[in-house]
């Protein structure tokens, strides 16, 4: 457990568990339950930038509690994990837009849940990552909890590497995460090569390999009709590294 005592957000004591129980030496079943604290900052407290924004000394902390059961298998090489999870915040805080600029304010309460996926492999020369999430209030407009709207529902990454010798490797990512109020359905592809002799590591990267325009909802503001760049263009990235 944790205790915090803060001169304006008051104390809290917080729990904190988890449990690991092993069915044999390749199947385990995880639980984790905890509760964080997390008062709020001086600039949310005291910024005072006329039409721009306020910050109150009224807020109250955040109150998050979050659960987790994780069923993990590991079989050659191979490693297989389903999680579920589940999670309620109080009083979280956000910045809200008002007819006189942004004012962080205390949210309502509320609540997510759903469910990831990952399997991780290594083989001869092969290493593969991937995984998937869901996350069942995402891009949904629920009353009472801003948001929501803003989180997608579904994501994935792949990653691949293939060694071609010692020193050649080739890879690639590809990455998606579904739309979020007005921003559309992300797909980005990289890929890379890396050429490495000792501690000198040549490589160059292909990246946004399908020219996507990346773009993420105002998660700062949480305005549905701004969107936020959030990355370039296709482009091509080269680089030398060296490890001592």
């Amino acid at each position: 457990g944790r205790y915090t005592d803060n001169e304006k957000s008051g104390s809290e004591a917080t729990p904190r568990l988890s449990a690991v129980y092993a069915f044999n030496q390749n199947k385990s079943l995880k639980f984790l339950h905890s509760v964080g604290f997390n008062s709020p900052n001086f600039s949310q407290q005291l910024i005072q930038i006329p039409g721009a924004i306020t910050g109150h000394e009224d807020l109250v902390a955040e109150r998050i509690t979050s659960s987790d059961i994780a069923y993990s298998v590991t079989r050659d090489a191979s490693l297989y994990v389903a999680n579920i999870y589940y999670y309620y915040a109080e009083d979280f805080i956000t910045r809200v837009l008002e007819s006189d600029g942004n004012h962080f304010r205390n949210a309502s309460n509320f609540h997510r849940y759903g469910f990831e996926l990952e399997y991780k492999s290594v083989l001869d020369d092969w290493k593969f990552n991937s995984n998937f999430s869901y996350h069942h209030q995402g891009n949904r407009s629920i009353t009472g909890d801003d948001t929501a709207l803003f989180a997608p529902r579904v994501s994935a990454n792949i990653g691949l590497v293939y060694r071609l010798s010692s020193r050649h490797h080739v890879g690639g990512v590809f990455r998606y995460i579904g739309s979020r109020v007005t921003a559309p359905t992300l797909i980005q592809i990289d890929l890379n090569y890396h050429y490495k002799v000792g501690k000198h590591i040549c490589y160059i990267s292909l990246k946004n390999m399908t020219d996507e325009s990346i773009l993420h909802p105002d998660i700062q503001n949480y305005s549905i009709t701004r969107l936020v760049p959030g990355g370039d263009s296709r482009q091509i990235e080269a680089g030398f590294t060296y490890r001592l």
